[in-house]
C-alpha cells in the first residue's frame, strides 16, 4: 500500500551535524484524525522534543518512516524545544496497524489508539473588567467546515453560550468572543466547543472579574469638608506578566529503547513550574498502551490510580519548584509499546506545547540459554 505524506510544518534554518555525545531529538505522535476521504484513511501528525542544541539529521536510516515506500515533508533541522506538528502522514488502517517515525534510534508509532486531534483548544481570557471579558481559543479545522462557540457561566454547568461561528481554514485559527453583562467580583468558567471532522470540547478554564470600586466615604454633615488638600498620589503597578499565569513543563526519563517482557522498569515524569504564579490543583495523566501494566506510582499529593490511564495528583507546585513522579511499569507482551503523559493545573498555561511528553519502547522476551 502506497503511503501519501503531507507537509504540516517545515523547520527553518540550517543546523549543525548531530553529535553522538549529544541527546538526539525524541519523536512523538501528536495526534490522529480521519482524512474524510474514506473510513480507513487517517492523518497522523508527528512531532519531536529536543532538549539540546539545534541538530541536523538527514533522511535515511536515522530519519525514516516505517513502513513507507516514499515520503516527503520530514524535517532535517531540529530546533530546541517541543514541536508537536512537524509533518503529517496518511495511512490506510486496513493495510497497517500503525506507522512509525524512527529518529536517531528512537521511534514514535501512531495507531488507531493514539490521541485524536482536537478541533479546538481553550485559551486564556483577556481584557477582563468588572462587567466584560474576551474569551480566546485555537480552532484547527484542517480544511473541514468547523463550527465553534464558547460555553460560559459561574459554574461548570455553564448555562450560557456565545454565538456560533464557522471556519474552514487549512491551519490553526486564533478565535475570540466578547462577553458583556458580567457581574463584578465573580469567577466565571468557560470552554471552547468545536465541531468539524470531529467534535471536541476544550479544557475548562476560569477568570475572575475585579470587584466593584468602593465609593469614597463622605464626611459627616456636621463636619466641614477638607479644604486645600493635595490629591493623593496614584500608584501605578509596574508592567509584567499576569500573576495568574503559570508555565508547567513536563519531562520524561527512563529506558531509551528496549525493555524485557515481565521485568519491571521505571519511568520518571518530572514537572517544573517556570512561574510566575503557583500552579494549584495540578495533576498528571499518564496513558499506557496495550502491553504496559502499572506496578506502582505515587504523586506528592497522594496515591495515583488507574490502569491504562493513570492519574496522579500533584497538589500545588510553586514557581520554580520541580516535582517527580516515579512510575514502575512492566511490559506484558513483546513488540512496540508507547506511553504519553500530560500535566495541567487550575491556572492558564503560557505554553501548552511543553505540557506533554511521550515514549516508545520495544519489548523483547528474555531467552534463557541452557
Amino acid at each position: 500500500m502506497r503511503l501519501r505524506f503531507l507537509t504540516c510544518l517545515v523547520a527553518a534554518a540550517a543546523g549543525v551535524v548531530a553529535s553522538p555525545a549529544r541527546a538526539a531529538p525524541v519523536p512523538i505522535v501528536d495526534c490522529i484524525t480521519p482524512t474524510g476521504e474514506a473510513s480507513n484513511l487517517w492523518w497522523i501528525s508527528f512531532g519531536y522534543v529536543n532538549t539540546g542544541a539545534q541538530q541536523f539529521i538527514d533522511f535515511g536510516d536515522q530519519n525514516q518512516v516505517v513502513p513507507g515506500l516514499g515520503y516527503q515533508g520530514q524535517p532535517t533541522v531540529f530546533n530546541t524545544g517541543s514541536y508537536p506538528r512537524v509533518f503529517r502522514a496518511v495511512f490506510n488502517a486496513e493495510a497497517f496497524t500503525g506507522v512509525s517515525w524512527e529518529l536517531a534510534g528512537a521511534s514514535a508509532t501512531a495507531t488507531l489508539q493514539s490521541p485524536r486531534c482536537l478541533a479546538g483548544a481553550t485559551g486564556p481570557a483577556s481584557d477582563v473588567t468588572g462587567s466584560s471579558a474576551t474569551l480566546n481559543g485555537l480552532v484547527e479545522p484542517d480544511g473541514f467546515d468547523t463550527a465553534y462557540l464558547f460555553d460560559y457561566g459561574t459554574t461548570i454547568a455553564y448555562g450560557q453560550r456565545t454565538p456560533e461561528r464557522r471556519s474552514s481554514s487549512a491551519s490553526g485559527v486564533q478565535v475570540s468572543a466578547p462577553l458583556t453583562g458580567l457581574q463584578p467580583g465573580t469567577t466565571y468558567h468557560y470552554r471552547l466547543v468545536a465541531s468539524g471532522s470531529l467534535t471536541s470540547v476544550g479544557e475548562d478554564r476560569t477568570f475572575r472579574t475585579p470587584p466593584a470600586p468602593v465609593p469614597a466615604p463622605t464626611p459627616p454633615p456636621d463636619l466641614p469638608a477638607p479644604q486645600n488638600l493635595a490629591p493623593a498620589a496614584v500608584v501605578v503597578p509596574a508592567a509584567g506578566p499576569s500573576p495568574t499565569l503559570t508555565d508547567l513543563v513536563l519531562m520524561r526519563s527512563g529506558p531509551r529503547s528496549r525493555v524485557r517482557v515481565g521485568r519491571t522498569f521505571t519511568v520518571r515524569l518530572t514537572t517544573t513550574n517556570r512561574g510566575p504564579a503557583s500552579a494549584t490543583g495540578a495533576g498528571l495523566v499518564h496513558r499506557l498502551s496495550d502491553g504496559l501494566r502499572l506496578v506502582s506510582a505515587r504523586g506528592p499529593a497522594g496515591r495515583c490510580w488507574g490502569k491504562s490511564t493513570v492519574r496522579c495528583p500533584l497538589g500545588t507546585v510553586a514557581a520554580g519548584q520541580r516535582i517527580t513522579v516515579m512510575m514502575r511499569l512492566r511490559a506484558t507482551r513483546a513488540g512496540r509499546l508507547t506511553d504519553a503523559a500530560t500535566v495541567a493545573a487550575d491556572q492558564a498555561d503560557t505554553r501548552v506545547a511543553d505540557n506533554a511528553v511521550g515514549g516508545t519502547l520495544r519489548a523483547r522476551k528474555l531467552v534463557r540459554r541452557r
